[in-house]
């Protein structure tokens, strides 16, 4: 069993792992920050203890104001393992980039979702950000030009775009997909 105690910061190298039967990111007081670093192909976060990435386990707990920074020193993947949990916030910090992963249909990230460096690419998956998305630095691209299905990316809170790009494609002369933006809060930024 892990726990990591509210307020406490944690950073877990690619071939490192939390294995065993619970892993508790926070407690009732407040969340805690976990730093992964795996660079697996279905994520860095997933469910199960023979799963691969950083967290290996049965139960996996990831309390209201936990955070979640993708800062490895390669490019990382965002998996089903993600937890959507309300209030669960996410960052990405890695200058190689960050990819939702083909192994969800839709990501929901609970809180807000931040980068701070790289990009994050949504190409086969629809992205729901429950709390704010935050570009102040790095970009985010959200692109349907190489699929037959259309990519959405919805925010519920506020879009601020004050310090970085996004970058909407839809399909090209190959396909019939679109790339959807839907803001449900407010709208803010110099681009």
């Amino acid at each position: 069993n892990y726990h990591l105690s509210a307020g406490s910061k944690v950073r877990i190298r690619d071939g490192q792992a939390f294995v065993g039967k619970s892993f508790e990111c926070g407690d009732l007081t407040g969340g805690a920050t976990l730093v992964v670093e795996s660079i697996d192909p279905l994520g860095a976060i997933q469910k199960g203890v023979s799963a691969g990435g950083n967290i290996r386990v049965t139960t996996q707990t990831f309390r209201l104001g936990s955070t979640i920074v993708y800062g490895a020193a390669a490019r990382q993947l965002i998996g089903i393992g993600h937890p959507a949990g309300t209030g669960v916030n996410c960052v990405i910090e890695n200058s190689y980039g960050v990819e939702v992963c083909a192994a969800a249909s839709t990501l929901i990230i609970g809180g807000n979702l931040e980068i701070l460096q790289g990009s994050l690419l949504v190409t086969a998956n629809n992205l729901t950000i429950r709390g704010n998305l935050l570009l102040s630095g790095g970009s985010l691209n959200l692109n349907s030009t190489q699929l037959t299905s259309s990519v959405t990316l919805t925010v519920d809170g506020r879009t601020d775009l004050s310090g970085a790009d996004m970058q909407v494609s839809s399909s090209d002369l190959n396909n019939s997909a679109n790339a959807i933006f839907v803001v449900n809060g407010d709208f803010a930024g110099n681009h």
